[in-house]
């Protein structure tokens, strides 16, 4: 079974797109955590807010 070079160079560019989504996605959801000591410190949030305001962003990273 043979494959051509375009259908070879289709799946690496499909593969390529796809990684690099996962890793943005994931240093996307690693910096929230990275700088939620600095929200909470310019916007003044007690530890149960930050974690009420981190709930609502999870159910929202999770439905989209």
């Amino acid at each position: 079974m043979s494959i051509t070079p375009t259908i070879n160079r289709r799946r690496w560019s499909i593969f390529a797109t796809l990684a690099l989504m996962y890793i943005m996605v994931y240093f996307y959801r690693v910096s929230l955590a990275v700088v939620a000591g600095d929200i909470s410190r310019e916007l003044h949030l007690t530890p149960e807010q930050l974690g009420t305001l981190s709930g609502v962003l999870f159910y929202v990273y999770a439905v989209a």
